[in-house]
């Protein structure tokens, strides 16, 4: 608990430093929610034309029938 408070009584005395912080979280959770849908939209896009044929082992059976 007295950690919180030496915090806030620093951000008293430098209040852009409260400002700063706020902006990084803000920036982590933009990155992390725009991150989460890529990988949402390749997995959603990409998945249903996944073939199973594309497997690594079938490579070898077309190769060689």
């Amino acid at each position: 608990m007295e950690k919180i408070k030496g915090q806030l009584e620093s951000y008293k005395e430098q209040p852009f430093s409260l400002v700063l912080r706020f902006l990084m979280w803000i920036a982590t959770f933009l990155t992390v929610g725009i991150t989460v849908c890529i990988v949402g939209y390749i997995l959603i896009r990409g998945i249903p034309t996944f073939h199973r044929r594309c497997l690594p082992g079938n490579i070898i059976q077309r190769i060689y029938p």
